[in-house]
C-alpha cells in the first residue's frame, strides 16, 4: 500500500494497518512519490490511500493525474474533509475506487482498505452528500457561479478565499453575494444559507 500526504488520522490508520498490510510506502506529498520507481507488476496491484487537502476540482484532477503517472493502474482511495459534491463526483469520474470522509472512524477506514476490491467504496457521509447533490432544486434562480459562491460560503470560506478558489477578484465575489441576497430576499449570510438549504439550492 502507498500512503500519500498522510497526517494526523491517516498516520494512525497506517500504524493500525501495519499489522495487516505490508509493505506500506509512506510519502509526505506527491513530489516525493514521483521520485520513487515502482516495479510495474507490483505497481498495478498497489492501493494508494491519498489524503486530498485541496479545495477545487482542478486541484483534485492535478493530484490524481500525478499519482497515476507515478503509479499507473494503481487503485486509488481518497481520504478528504471536503463536503463538496462536485469534487466527489469528479473523483469518481477520474476512476478512484473510494472516497472516504476524514471523519470516518479509523476502524471503518482500515476495514475498507484491507478488503477493497474493484468496487467503489463511499462512506456514509459521502453517500449523503451525493444524494443531496443529485436532488438539488433544478429551477434555482441562482446562476451556476452564484451557486458555487454560496456553496463555498456555506463551507465557511472568507470572501478572499472564495475569490482565490474560483480565481476571481474579491469585488466580484461581493457582487455575486449581493445578487444572491437579492434573489433569495435574504437579510445576510445566515439567512441566505437557511433559505438555500430549505429550498435545496445547495447540498
Amino acid at each position: 500500500m502507498v500512503v500519500v500526504g498522510f497526517v494526523d488520522k491517516v498516520e494512525v490508520i497506517v500504524a493500525e494497518a501495519n499489522q495487516q498490510i505490508s509493505p506500506i510506502h509512506c510519502f509526505n506529498d506527491i513530489s516525493d512519490l514521483r521520485s520513487t520507481i515502482f516495479e510495474k507488476d507490483n505497481a498495478e496491484s498497489l492501493l494508494v490511500l491519498f489524503e486530498f487537502l485541496g479545495t477545487t476540482k482542478a486541484d483534485l484532477i492535478t493530484q490524481i493525474e500525478l499519482i497515476e503517472r507515478a503509479i499507473p493502474h494503481a487503485k486509488i482511495v481518497v481520504v478528504s474533509g471536503s463536503a463538496d459534491a462536485k469534487i466527489i463526483v469528479e473523483a469518481l469520474r477520474l476512476g478512484v475506487l473510494g472516497f472516504i470522509s476524514n471523519s470516518t472512524p479509523i476502524k471503518k477506514v482500515l476495514d475498507i482498505i484491507c478488503h477493497l476490491d474493484q468496487v467503489t467504496v463511499l462512506c456514509q457521509k459521502t453517500r449523503e452528500t451525493l444524494a443531496n447533490h443529485f436532488t438539488l432544486n433544478k429551477s434555482s434562480l441562482l446562476t451556476d457561479r452564484e451557486t458555487e459562491v454560496l456553496e463555498l460560503l456555506a463551507q465557511g470560506l472568507t470572501f478572499v478565499k472564495i475569490g482565490d478558489t474560483l480565481s476571481i477578484g474579491i469585488e466580484t465575489v461581493k457582487t455575486h453575494i449581493r445578487h444572491i441576497y437579492e434573489k433569495l430576499d435574504a437579510r445576510g449570510k445566515v439567512h441566505a444559507l437557511e433559505i438555500a438549504r430549505a429550498n435545496r439550492l445547495i447540498a
